[in-house]
């Protein structure tokens, strides 16, 4: 069966490929409608609505993957450029790529809790960019560490999106990744609906070094969501690094400060238990598949 799809034209499978799994928006509910090409400030974010991002099934041959409607895909913001990074209570500075918003915390879930792995190297390049905007904070000799899962949960989702985010940065800024050196070494309760004392106390001594850290290198926390902070302040501990001597990098900052829509937008993960530096990336183009 595989090898007479492969031989259909581009079109006719995507045809296909539409009348079977009818395109609809993960937020809104939305179908997507075809389009031809993205508006200029969505280009960036065109493979969310438009088939951009693919999933293979045997060989050579991938289907598209639609995750966002143009509407809600629009309400996606990128932290600004003048925008300096977080300071937490701890003074580990936070790197985040986007603003909090009821959009982002839909990707958010459609990687960790749909399968849908294959955003985690879109998303990164964001997280890439907003690195790429403050190197000052990331000399040579940085590693990127991503925040460990318990290997119980690790196995249950099949993978740990940090680690994935983590993978697709340092293959773009050609920084080494290092997934042995922190381990979680034991199970925890879902943060997502605990207050800001009881996330501390759930993730208190959870996680481990492994070994020594390396004389001289900066460590780069890796993690998909900040919200009170408490799962990397655990993590930056058990590593026992200053905060000269690292920072955190992640999809979005949601504590502290922020305003009651990263409060709402946070329940959405919790159901289930820079157009221009980015030229070249592959991210920007036009909208050439529909549903």
């Amino acid at each position: 069966m595989l090898h007479r799809l492969r031989r259909w034209p581009g079109g006719m499978l995507q045809d296909v490929v539409a009348a079977l799994f009818p395109a609809s928006c993960r937020r809104c509910g939305r179908s997507l409608p075809r389009c031809e090409s993205a508006p200029r400030s969505l280009r960036p974010y065109a493979p969310l609505f438009a088939g951009g991002l693919r999933r293979r099934v045997g060989g050579s041959l991938s289907i598209p993957l639609y995750v966002l409607c143009p509407e809600c895909t629009g309400a996606l913001r990128r932290v600004p450029r003048t925008t300096l990074p977080v300071a937490t209570e701890a003074g580990w500075r936070c790197l985040s790529a986007f603003e909090p918003e009821p959009s982002l915390f839909t990707l958010v879930h459609a990687l960790k809790y749909e399968g849908l792995h294959e955003l985690a190297p879109w998303l990164a390049a964001f997280m890439a960019a907003a690195l790429r905007r403050h190197e000052r904070h990331t000399p040579n000799g940085s590693v990127l560490v991503p925040v460990p899962l318990h290997p119980q949960r690790e196995a249950e989702r099949g993978f740990n999106q940090s680690a994935l985010l983590a993978a697709a940065v340092g293959q773009r800024l050609g920084l080494p990744v290092d997934t042995m050196l922190l381990r979680r070494r034991r199970a925890t309760r879902s943060q997502a609906r605990l207050d800001p004392e009881a996330r501390r106390t759930n993730v208190r001594d959870a996680f481990e070094r492994r070994r020594p850290l390396p004389v001289g290198v900066r460590i780069l926390l890796v993690d998909d969501v900040v919200t009170s902070g408490a799962t990397v302040h655990a993590a930056l501990l058990a590593l026992g690094c200053e905060p000269a001597h690292a920072a955190v990098l992640c999809l979005c900052h949601a504590g502290g400060a922020a305003d009651s829509r990263s409060t709402a937008s946070a329940a959405v993960c919790a159901r289930s238990s820079a157009e221009s530096s980015l030229s070249g990336s592959g991210l920007e183009g036009r909208c050439t598949s529909a549903s």
